[in-house]
């Protein structure tokens, strides 16, 4: 079956994976709410967004474990076990932290990422020729179907994401052989595939992310030139991505559709861009921030400032309203929205330990291994 590759933005490596039945089980964990100076919540005096709990999903040694996202508003999915060892993908409730085995998954077996919806997760298969699958499993059905096979000389150049009405499955393959790349779209509803090939594109450019609007027409590329990160925005016209729209961003490279004719950005020096592809207009929403989650109805916004804290506010025509933090002592890299806006789970780095100030404490950021929580509003 799978095992899912972390959804930062850097090159994917595919493992192998095989899928097995299992039949459902449940084991019951306690709770762990964090409070100390490493996991400090702001309490909000915005009603919108009033702290209620904090769920660490992880216990301390978090290899054993790998949570994937949203199942629904009221639990996650993850992979447990050691990977030489039994692992299972697994159900959890996070307001009770117990589990619900749903299908084993053998040593050889890597988890991609699960859609939106909840419904799927994709998975890689490496076969003993060199050859890779990408499978596609219904967590409703129990059925799995082909995305794709990869020759041995294709290789993929991102993790696979979905768009986010959870149709469309996208990453990038690249010819070894040629250095030719193409923006590989599978199409949950049709089960069909389509390839297409960039027009634009310098033979020299690292393609690290892609994400595909809901309408399936147009694409958002993070790509590398001369060392120089940049958003890349696309329009698909058969098998032909053309460029219309290029800017430099972040390191941290966080971009993201609000709709299908806006696109939302981090710029170089940690501005938030929003760009309307309609009347070309670029407008400046917030200052200093790192990288950013948006809700999945795009009403609202999480974002980290400085690192260590984390805001969240609300969406409102060209503007970000109400903006107030919710949390202090983590730096975060993901921020993924409940369907009900009640919930974030946040992937990112624990940092720990309170220096005194003149004026107040200060944080200092130690990072550690990647600590998934959930911040829960009233």
């Amino acid at each position: 079956m799978i095992k899912r590759v972390f959804k930062l933005i850097v090159p994917c490596i595919v493992f192998g994976l095989v899928m097995s039945g299992c039949s459902g089980e449940l084991k019951t964990k306690t709770i762990i709410i964090p409070d100390t100076a490493e996991t400090n919540p702001i309490q909000s005096v915005n009603e919108d967004f009033v702290v209620n709990k904090i769920y660490k999903l992880m216990e301390n040694d978090t290899s054993t474990g790998d949570i994937l996202g949203w199942a629904d508003k009221e639990q996650v999915l993850g992979v447990f076990g050691r990977k030489d060892k039994d692992r299972s993908l697994e159900r959890i409730d996070y307001s009770y932290n117990s589990h619900q085995k749903l299908i084993n998954i053998d040593a050889n077996t890597e988890v991609e990422s699960v859609s939106p919806n909840g419904m799927y997760v994709v998975s890689s298969v490496a076969n003993e020729d060199g050859k890779q699958k990408l499978l596609l499993y219904n967590l409703t059905d129990h059925k799995e179907d082909l995305i794709s096979e990869l020759a041995k000389a294709n290789m993929r150049m991102n993790p696979v994401t979905w768009s986010r009405n959870s149709q469309y499955v996208t990453y990038v393959q690249r010819d070894r052989t040629k250095a030719e790349a193409k923006l590989v779209v599978y199409d949950v509803n049709s089960r069909s595939l389509n390839e297409i090939v960039f027009s634009s594109r310098n033979e020299k450019d690292i393609i690290y992310n892609v994400k595909l609007s809901d309408d399936g027409k147009s694409a958002l590329i993070m790509k590398s030139s001369d060392g120089q990160p940049y958003v890349v925005y696309g329009k698909i016209v058969g098998n032909e991505l053309t460029t219309q729209y290029e800017q430099p961003i972040s390191s941290d490279g966080s971009f993201d559709f609000i709709n299908d004719d806006q696109i939302m950005f981090v710029g170089q020096k940690g501005a938030l861009y929003l760009y309307d592809v309609r009347n070309a207009n670029t407008t400046i929403l917030l200052d200093q921030i790192g990288s950013f989650g948006l809700s999945s109805d795009r009403k609202y916004i999480a974002f980290s400032k400085g690192k260590e804290s984390i805001y969240v506010a609300k969406l409102q025509g060209n503007t970000v309203i109400n903006e107030i933090e919710i949390y202090r002592g983590m730096i975060p890299f993901q921020m993924d929205w409940s369907k009900d806006n009640k919930k974030i789970l946040i992937y990112g780095w624990r940092s720990y330990g309170v220096l005194p100030s003149a004026s107040r404490p200060v944080i200092t950021v130690t990072p550690e291994r990647n600590v998934p929580f959930i911040i829960e509003f009233k």
